[in-house]
């Protein structure tokens, strides 16, 4: 599936905060709709709107990266938020390191890995034990050369090191942009730095570049428009920030050995499934992925004070709905769902909503707001159920058979998925 160069940057952004927070964050919520094509920004390779001045700012940029021999990167992301009443601060720190012309790895420390070999360009998730890997040849590389998992994570969380490592450099930064223009300079450690304004509808990227190497020192991207434009409320803050400490590099940093990398015994290989369900950077991706596969064994609290064991469930049909109550499209849909449960009640089918990250009493509150009492409300508060069933966007609804087998993923909210949903249960009890 094509996707223009803005969703390709709105995606890959989504995607690691979502791997950044443990498997969930605040900008889920937007997720539901990623995959459907936007609207199509100015190709950004030539043709974004970038004012003379920006022009020469990224030809220094392109330069410096290119003529990068070694280095080493480190730094940190983070995400400062405060969303429908709920605080969100994250932070996670990365090292890196980079051998011209395209020899690297990447690391978030048991998060993610991802590199290129010289042969082999991958990226592994240590949780989920999964990866993708793509043949590549030598030389800077194209977008297309990277697997597109690579290009998701890279974009949003090491910028610096996509553009030391691509053809087109400033295509790298500046994709999914429609209009680059100079800021006024601005002050980092006693020292002024320029400032690139990068922006589209839904971001707008404050990029601070050192002006005597001309590379990255830090990026900060608002992301309070794209959350507001999704119907999320009360948005106060939404910042995403790329702090880079420390650019170095010597000789030594060249040595191809520290590039090597064979997948770990027992890892699986998902590239064939990751290009079908687009990227394993792609929002809902990794939990398509779960389709065919025993649904992993968990114990919860319910709301009401009692606990729901999965494999408890088997013998009947189970609608797994995640949900958290500053999603926008969840509190749409799930009166839909709690008349579903109603509606099935005496039916070999239980219908669980699996609250993710969230008090008990926030949780409380809304139910009991909304008198949703057909279903049962089970508190995934830590996140590491969602996280096991490569949740990642929400709503996210998992139809799981009478075996305890998933057989059906649908992510988002709408009359068409409820449709779906309703049609894969009564397959199933069958």
């Amino acid at each position: 599936m094509s996707r223009s160069p803005y969703n390709r940057r709105r995606i890959a952004l989504l995607a690691f905060v979502t791997l950044m927070t443990a498997g969930l964050s605040t900008l889920t919520v937007v997720a539901q709709d990623d995959h459907a094509e936007a609207k199509e920004a100015a190709p950004a390779s030539s043709s974004a709107t970038v004012s003379p001045e920006a022009q020469k700012v990224l030809d220094a940029m392109a330069t410096s990266y290119g003529q990068l021999q070694a280095a080493r990167f480190s730094g940190t992301v983070s995400l400062d938020a405060d969303v429908s009443g709920q605080v969100q601060a994250h932070s996670s720190d990365f090292e890196s390191s980079f051998a011209a012309p395209s020899l690297f790895r990447h690391e978030v420390k048991g998060e993610v890995v991802a590199g290129n070999t010289g042969k082999e360009a991958f990226v592994y998730l240590p949780k989920r034990s999964v990866y993708v890997a793509k043949p590549t040849e030598g030389g800077k590389q194209s977008r297309d050369a990277l697997p597109e998992a690579m290009t998701n994570l890279l974009s949003p969380q090491n910028p610096a090191l996509l553009m030391a490592v691509s053809k087109e450099p400033v295509t790298a930064l500046v994709e999914g942009y429609t209009t680059v223009d100079t800021a006024p300079d601005a002050d980092l450690e006693g020292r002024p730095f320029t400032v690139l304004s990068m922006k589209n509808d839904t971001e707008h990227a404050s990029v601070y570049v050192d002006p005597e190497t001309h590379q990255i020192r830090r990026v900060v991207t608002d992301l309070r428009p794209m959350l507001e434009k999704r119907g999320a409320d009360a948005v106060k803050k939404a910042l995403y920030t790329v702090d880079y400490k420390q650019v170095a590099g010597s000789p030594d940093d060249a040595n191809p050995e520290q590039f090597a990398w064979t997948a770990p015994d027992g890892a699986r290989d998902i590239t064939n499934a990751m290009q079908e369900q687009g990227g394993m950077g792609a929002p809902g991706a990794a939990a398509q992925a779960m389709v065919g596969k025993p649904a992993p064994d968990f114990t919860l609290p319910t709301l009401d004070g009692g606990t729901v064991k999965m494999s408890e469930l088997k013998g009947n049909v189970v609608v797994l709905d995640f949900w958290a109550t500053w999603c926008g499209p969840c509190i749409i849909s799930l009166p839909q769902l709690n008349a579903y449960a109603d509606e099935s009640n005496g039916k070999a089918v239980k219908v669980i909503a699996l609250n993710v990250g969230e008090p008990k009493q926030q949780v409380a509150k809304v139910v009991e707001d909304k008198k949703w009492n057909a279903f049962t409300v089970a508190l995934d508060t830590n996140s590491t159920v969602a996280e096991s069933f490569g949740v990642n966007a929400f709503p996210t609804q998992m139809i799981v058979d009478k075996e305890g087998v998933v057989r059906k993923v649908l992510i988002g909210a709408g009359q068409e998925n409820h449709h779906a949903l309703e049609q894969a249960v009564t397959e199933m009890l069958r």
